[in-house]
């Protein structure tokens, strides 16, 4: 499996560490005491900064009549539906899918026609963080890797109302140009 950026979290009071299958929470820390700060110092220390990878998703999808716009090429919509979808599943692997919601796309320029039976790639990681956003790359290209469209999409973190709050991831820190490129240019869109 490829790894993309770098996620960096801290530890804080009142956080919780969830079990994305499950949706449950693993670890709710509620009060920073003696003994909690005793039960991670074998991790890391309480406040300590920490590393987490982030993987990046490949997802495949045959073009099927139902697929097609009127003009017998691949219908934008659909193909912006599995974007975002290709982008959430990046997302939704850093942060509690539930509290996830997109907030906006970030452009979609198609480069060629894609036609029924054929098969298109769907690559995405997070690329950048704020306080309650998540931006996703996404690269689309045909199953031998000729590019047709990338973009950014920005999720948001949200509680159970719906109002952003805070994710608490700290940082991503790209680790390829290409990485470092997007990152730099994620930073813009937002």
């Amino acid at each position: 499996m490829a790894y993309g950026p770098v996620v960096l979290l801290t530890i804080y009071q009142d956080m919780k560490v969830f079990d994305y299958l499950e949706g449950n929470p693993i670890i709710e820390i509620k009060k920073i005491s003696e003994e909690l700060k005793l039960s991670f110092k074998l991790v890391l220390e309480i406040g300590e900064e920490c590393w987490m990878k982030i993987k990046e998703f490949t997802v495949y999808r045959l073009i099927k009549s139902e697929d097609l716009n009127h003009h017998g090429t691949l219908f934008a919509g659909r193909c912006a539906e599995w974007f975002v979808e290709a982008g959430f599943i990046a997302a939704a692997d850093i942060s509690f899918p539930n509290n996830t919601v997109c907030l906006k796309i970030h452009g979609m320029t198609f480069t060629k026609a894609v036609h029924r039976g054929d098969t298109i790639k769907f690559t995405s990681k997070v690329i950048w963080v704020g306080r309650s956003r998540l931006v996703s790359y996404v690269k689309v290209s045909t199953k031998d890797g000729e590019f047709l469209v990338d973009g950014f999409i920005t999720f948001v973190h949200v509680d159970n109302e719906g109002h952003s709050e805070p994710h608490g991831i700290s940082q991503i820190e790209p680790q390829t140009e290409e990485d470092k490129k997007n990152h730099e240019l994620a930073q813009h869109v937002v």
